[in-house]
């Protein structure tokens, strides 16, 4: 994909969380759009393209939440690389797949986020932000995962095929 273009659409998630989604919880959370985009993004785009687009992502967000400057970078490149590393072995047109992908990426970009935070002296509680954040976001973002599949493969380009970006895929 086009830098420029993932730029755009980083800006545009960016945004809608910060606007629109900001009003629309599920179980006390708000989503984090960035952190399902990296996901997918590892997922059609490979581990460095995932890692890259973690970076930018969190980078985003730590500079909006100025606090743990570069944390979020560093848990969303992670989460990104890991992400294409599994993209990469498993069947990915596959909706199961997808929405298990996605589930456990939110979970392990939470989670390292969570453990750093606690690294750097933060006094979190890690298992209460396991269970109250981190577990309905993944759901959350689970449920997202529908409306977002095909507008996003179309925005990058993944196959011209009309069928491949429906949801679910066939």
């Amino acid at each position: 994909m086009n830098p420029l273009r993932l730029g755009l659409l980083l800006l545009a998630a960016l945004v809608l969380q910060s606007t629109l989604f900001a009003r629309w919880r599920l179980a006390g959370v708000r989503p984090d759009l960035l952190a399902l985009l990296t996901v997918l993004a590892g997922l059609y785009g490979g581990r460095g393209y995932g890692a890259a687009t973690g970076f930018v992502a969190g980078f985003l967000l730590d500079l909006v939440a100025g606090r743990l400057i570069g944390l979020g970078a560093l848990a969303k490149a992670i989460t990104g690389y890991v992400s294409g590393a599994l993209g990469g072995r498993l069947f990915r047109d596959n909706a199961a797949v997808i929405l298990a992908i996605v589930f456990v990426g939110t979970l392990f970009d939470q989670m390292l986020f969570l453990l750093g935070a606690k690294a750097f002296g933060y006094p979190l509680a890690f298992w209460h932000g396991l269970w109250r954040v981190a577990l309905p976001l993944a759901w959350y973002h689970v449920l997202l995962v529908p409306f977002v599949y095909g507008p996003v493969r179309r925005w990058w380009g993944v196959d011209g095929d009309q069928a491949a970006m429906e949801w679910p895929p066939s």
